[in-house]
């Protein structure tokens, strides 16, 4: 009984999983429709995984891991997004990435979101995000990475992101942090790299970091009016740049597809072709058919007409 149990239970949860993976999976090409990176991950049971020694990649027991936001995606499509990973789980990364749109108040959005409740990875380096958007964050106990450059985060906000999750690495190159920033760095204690290129933090600083095996990467602080102006203009070219790549795979995409109609159009008009051949060699034969039945029944009328005078010359014999 005990058994049969347990075997009830092992293929009720297989069969909840199954469920699961077709919802995300549904949610997952609505991501992919609106044209975002989706990733996916297993998340079937884990006697599986026991088994093949890994989590192993079957299609019908895969989930939304994360998601990469396009740079030029509009507040619309952002909107969109928050409302479809709402339907998710377990989502464990987020990229938003050289964003304009991206505002703390759509970034706190995402991250009170409860299917972000297991999120590990979070990148949003080059957008407008000051840092106020981890004010309700603190049940991001899993945060991993912040990759946080090039924004707006300094003195007054960074201690809302080092005093959330079990972070180890923290990118903030180019920010305005500074001294005051030190303090609440040095009391996060998972930290294992930390990059603060172009900022207030000098590397006498990383000192205490350094001697608890903390990689770090500083720099002497530079004119933070020439940085700025360097980094929007790279920031520009890039997604330019990028954009023109974008633009070209579009335009190989459409060239692909004008082929491959053009090529489907040539098959069915040879399809065409083809049928109107055989139908015509097809109704010929038919016709062909008829002439010889009907040049039979004559040979066969006129035969009869014979027999029947040779009978009547034998009559009057």
């Amino acid at each position: 009984m005990v058994v049969v149990t347990a075997i009830s239970l092992v293929f009720a949860h297989y069969g909840m999983t199954l469920v699961e993976s077709e919802k995300e999976q549904f949610s997952g090409a609505a991501l992919e429709y609106m044209g975002l990176d989706v990733r996916y991950y297993y998340i079937g049971p884990k006697w599986i995984s026991r088994i093949t020694g890994s989590d192993p990649y079957i299609d019908s027991l895969m989930g939304v891991r994360g998601v990469r936001i396009p740079y030029d995606a509009s507040d619309d499509k952002i909107q969109a997004t928050i409302v479809v990973l709402g339907t998710l789980h377990h989502v464990k990364w987020l990229d938003c990435n050289m964003n304009p749109a991206l505002t703390d108040n759509r970034l706190a959005e995402f991250l009170q979101l409860p299917s972000l409740a297991s999120l590990e990875d979070l990148s949003f380096h080059g957008t407008s995000v000051t840092g106020t958007a981890f004010s309700k964050a603190a049940h991001l106990t899993n945060l991993r990475e912040v990759w946080a450059s090039n924004t707006r985060i300094n003195d007054r906000t960074l201690p809302l992101i080092s005093s959330i999750g079990r972070i180890e690495e923290l990118w903030l190159n180019d920010t305005k942090i500074g001294e005051n920033s030190m303090k609440h760095i040095l009391e996060m204690p998972y930290l294992s790299d930390f990059r603060a290129f172009r900022t207030g933090i000098r590397p006498s600083m990383c000192i205490s970091l350094e001697a608890r095996g903390v990689t770090c990467y500083v720099s002497e602080k530079i004119d933070s009016l020439e940085i700025g102006e360097q980094i929007r203009a790279d920031a520009k070219k890039w997604r330019e740049e990028w954009g023109e790549k974008r633009l070209e795979e579009q335009r190989l995409k459409d060239r692909i597809e004008i082929n491959k109609r053009l090529l489907k159009e040539a098959e069915e008009q040879k399809m065409k072709e083809l049928n109107e051949r055989r139908l015509k060699e097809l109704q010929e034969q038919q016709l062909q058919e008829l002439e010889q039945f009907q040049s039979k029944d004559l040979d066969e009328e006129l035969q009869l007409e014979i027999d029947e005078g040779l009978f009547l010359e034998l009559e009057e014999l």
